[in-house]
């Protein structure tokens, strides 16, 4: 006597809300702007621009000699530029900043280095570019 074998239904279809990220790998070196409207995650090394209309993680291991743009960003590893953040920014522990930071909030954990200037508030002027392009992108969604 044969036992029937039970099957299970395995969804494969991903959501067209789900979720999108750019992911420079570890070993991986760049030498060229990036320009994004999704999630960017930094494991290796950038030299150049890195923006993105919502979110920019910089791994432990992340490098960018560069300025970063954002809506929100994470920073664990090393930035030797700029940062401009339209929403959050939180330097984690590891984090090591030289540069200007401008963010209309900031979250600084303790370890976190930072050798510049700050600028922080709701008031706080943001690189232009940025600013326009996550504005425009938050009325096309309420208009949606």
């Amino acid at each position: 006597m044969r036992r029937k074998q039970k099957t299970r239904k395995v969804n494969s279809t991903r959501s067209p809300e789900a979720p999108a990220l750019t992911y420079i790998t570890k070993n991986t070196e760049i030498k060229a702007d990036l320009h994004c409207d999704i999630d960017i995650r930094i494991a290796g090394s950038v030299e150049g621009e890195v923006e993105s209309t919502q979110k920019i993680i910089l791994d432990n291991s992340g490098k960018v000699k560069g300025s970063i743009i954002s809506a929100i960003a994470e920073i664990y590893g090393e930035v030797i530029g700029d940062i401009w953040v339209s929403d959050r920014l939180t330097l984690h522990p590891t984090a090591v900043i030289d540069g200007k930071i401008s963010a209309k909030i900031l979250i600084i954990e303790d370890g976190a280095q930072i050798k510049g200037s700050l600028k922080v508030g709701p008031e706080t002027e943001l690189k232009k570019k940025v600013s326009d392009k996550i504005s425009s992108k938050e009325s096309s969604k309420l208009s949606a």
